[in-house]
């Protein structure tokens, strides 16, 4: 197991937690996340990213809260970073940048 590193980012946006509990799962498996979990109950969705070549390694659980109207998606990113290639650039904002473009891709 290699050394990992999380990261976290947070989203406003407007519409219910159901929906977009399923636009999260629906994204994840747009974005090549494997393993892809969905919690109604935790209002959770998470999923692995292990290409069999590559070095982005990692897993991203996307915890979605109710704020008034509209609701906070909560995004965690756990992510090696025992390669060259994280010194360039984190691997948990990496996952993180291609979730939020497969969820813009479909939203």
């Amino acid at each position: 197991m290699g050394i990992r590193k999380s990261y976290v980012e947070e989203l406003v946006v407007q519409g219910t937690r159901e929906h977009w509990l399923n636009l999260s799962q629906q994204a994840l498996n747009n974005a090549g996340f494997k393993k892809v979990i969905s919690n109604a109950v935790l209002g959770q969705v998470a999923g692995n990213f292990k290409p069999i070549i590559g070095t982005l390694y990692g897993e991203i659980t996307v915890t979605i809260l109710p704020e008034g109207d509209n609701v906070r998606l909560r995004i965690d990113a756990l992510a090696n970073v025992d390669n060259i290639y994280a010194a360039a650039k984190s691997p948990g904002s990496r996952l993180i940048t291609k979730f939020k473009d497969a969820l813009t891709a479909i939203a």
